[in-house]
């Protein structure tokens, strides 16, 4: 039971996993700014409205969140003053670091219960 709860949320951020693509997508593709930002809010907001059922997988879906609204941010900076975008900075790789962290623990968890029911 409580395995399925992990699984449901591996897959949805197997779903998730997409968002920045998405995002990146409707940079290159709006052609203004103010339909990118429209098109990133959108985005962003059918995120949030993602659930997860375990605590782990909420904290994935947190990084992934605060990652792709980091993104906007540069994205739309990087806009208003006409210069490439930098989508390595600390910040990005930071959260990327906070993400690898927080998988490998939704992972490890997932591997522990898979343990278990073999043990039952």
């Amino acid at each position: 039971m409580e395995y399925d709860k992990y699984s449901n949320d591996y897959n949805k951020i197997r779903e998730i996993s997409t968002t920045e693509l998405a995002i990146s997508d409707a940079y290159h593709n709006s052609g203004s700014k103010n339909k990118f930002k429209k098109e990133a809010k959108k985005i962003l907001k059918d995120l949030e409205k993602t659930k997860m059922k375990t605590k782990e997988g909420k904290d994935v879906l947190n990084v992934y969140l605060e990652r792709a609204e980091y993104l906007v941010d540069i994205l739309v900076e990087s806009w208003n003053k006409g210069v490439i975008p930098n989508t390595e900075d600390k910040k990005i790789v930071q959260l990327e670091a906070d993400l690898e962290d927080k998988m490998n623990k939704l992972e490890e968890k997932i591997e522990e219960l898979k343990v278990e029911s073999k043990q039952e």
